[in-house]
């Protein structure tokens, strides 16, 4: 599982709680641990995930080398603060948005700018004035309401595109099938599919010469019913966790 999200997060909520004495590495590590433990279920990566010293090290060392945070003094344990750069940085790449995978990320995201917003401009301006430009774009990236837009509108477009899937999968299995009775040959049939329902990966390697790869006691399956069944069994449950997905960020925007 990837934590950089959450290790921005953390190194941003860090920064926020322990000023200008800076933070240490076991600050950042438990902001951390708190984080994923909020978006923390038994069906998420997160249950596989093990976080180790050695990592948070090295985003901190990157965070220094790249100027976005100052290690301060020299005495053990080691304490750091993010640059005004860094706050900056790290508050964008958080605000991103849609957030496309894992969904549950999206809530968390929103979560913070909604509750921390106030906060992060309060940061910001203690570190001067910044440019106008960026200014209007951080006041959009801090605004829930336009999260949730831009959240549910790529939900709605990646149901489309399943719903999509669905039809072509039951519509090219149907053509197949009736090829089949027409006696059409295993390879003209995977010609016809080619040119009228391409697969997604067709310019990686064409439908046609998949099909050829393919062991004969499969062939034909692999037209008819196991194209259906991609559709019943694959794209629309998922189309279905979307349709789920959307309805929750309906909700959340019901309730501001």
């Amino acid at each position: 599982m990837d934590v950089t999200l959450f290790l921005n997060a953390a190194a941003v909520a860090a920064h926020s709680n322990y000023g200008p004495g800076g933070f240490r590495q076991r600050d950042l590590r438990f902001l951390l641990e708190l984080f994923l433990n909020w978006t923390e279920t038994s069906i998420t990566e997160r249950s596989r995930t093990t976080i180790h010293n050695t990592q948070i090290q090295r985003y901190l060392n990157q965070l220094v080398d790249t100027g976005s945070a100052k290690r301060l003094g020299r005495a053990p344990p080691p304490r750091y603060r993010l640059t005004r750069p860094g706050l900056l940085a790290l508050v964008s790449e958080i605000t991103q948005s849609p957030v496309p995978a894992p969904l549950e990320q999206f809530h968390f995201v929103h979560y913070f700018v909604k509750s921390y917003s106030g906060r992060v401009r309060e940061l910001v301006a203690e570190e001067g004035a910044i440019p106008h430009a960026f200014e209007v774009e951080l006041q959009s990236r801090l605004d829930p309401e336009n999260l949730l837009r831009n959240q549910m509108k790529f939900v709605e477009g990646e149901i489309q595109k399943l719903d999509r899937r669905v039809h072509d999968a039951a519509e090219s299995a149907q053509l197949s099938e009736s090829l089949v009775r027409k006696g059409i040959g295993h390879h003209e049939i995977a010609d016809q599919l080619e040119r009228v329902y391409p697969y997604e990966l067709n310019n990686q390697k064409p439908l046609s010469e998949l099909f050829r790869e393919l062991p004969t006691s499969l062939r034909v399956w692999e037209l008819t019913s196991g194209n259906r069944q991609r559709g019943q069994l694959i794209f629309h449950p998922l189309a279905q966790i979307l349709r789920a997905h959307l309805a929750a960020l309906r909700a959340l925007q019901s309730k501001t």
